[in-house]
């Protein structure tokens, strides 16, 4: 019963589908920095292999993999990343790949962290995939809570990806840090605007929230508001640009 139900809530998300336009959203922004979909995408298999989620989707699934890739072809510089929130580790490798002479600092929680059964991703039989993934010269995991980043010696970052917790306080925490911890013209993106929580094992979504009431309050930079998937045209991928 729960099968046919999931089938018709598909069938009628369709035309929604159909009517986004998430790849001329995209192209708008790339145009923005000097590229277009089709060189990032190029770009994006190359230093891949083609071996990532969104080559694997005809649904337009991690655009963020997308929007990381126009920017290294945009900024050549990049060589200090920050990544908050590891999960399964997909995006560490993206980053390393697209980002060749970039030191690539990532944090997830400790096994013994209160929070590791309800926010990480690395779990069960993953782990030793994981481990696997982010096994690189450049890749440093930092397995611990964000909240012990600022005890931390780290570089000032040239691009920054907030994907951790995505409750407060932790959620504000993450953001805070990134951005004042991002050098100017740097790039500072945050996942899952938006997104609706479905699973209430998991934290709830306060990304909007935070963008929407305190962070376009604070910041004097203009949020870009990007596609997040090609099958949901309400959650977003926010970005801005670190000014001088």
């Amino acid at each position: 019963m729960k099968s046919i139900v999931r089938y018709i809530k598909r069938l009628l998300a369709q035309p929604s589908t159909i009517a986004y336009d998430y790849r001329g959203e995209l192209e708008n922004f790339f145009l923005h920095l000097g590229t277009h979909y089709e060189d990032a995408e190029k770009h994006l298999r190359e230093a891949t292999g083609g071996d990532c989620l969104y080559f694997r989707s005809d649904s337009g699934q991690q655009l963020e993999a997308l929007i990381f890739s126009a920017i290294s072809l945009y900024k050549r510089d990049v060589r200090s990343i920050l990544e908050i929130g590891t999960g399964r580790g997909d995006n560490t490798v993206i980053l390393a790949s697209l980002f060749p002479h970039a030191l690539l600092h990532t944090f997830d929680l400790p096994k013994e962290d209160r929070d590791y059964n309800t926010l990480a991703w690395r779990k069960g039989g993953e782990e030793n995939t994981f481990t696997e993934k982010i096994v690189h010269e450049r890749v440093t995991f930092h397995e611990k809570n964000s909240f012990y980043m600022l005890s931390e010696t780290l570089p000032i970052f040239d691009l920054a990806y907030v994907d951790g917790g995505h409750s407060y306080p932790s959620l504000a925490w993450d953001a805070m840090y990134a951005y004042n911890r991002t050098n100017p013209d740097g790039f500072i993106v945050f996942h899952d605007y938006n997104r609706p929580n479905n699973d209430p094992t998991r934290d709830a979504n306060h990304v909007k929230d935070l963008i929407d009431n305190y962070l376009r309050n604070i910041v004097t930079e203009e949020i870009h508001y990007l596609p997040w998937s090609g099958y949901d045209p309400e959650a977003k991928t926010c970005l801005l640009i670190k000014r001088h």
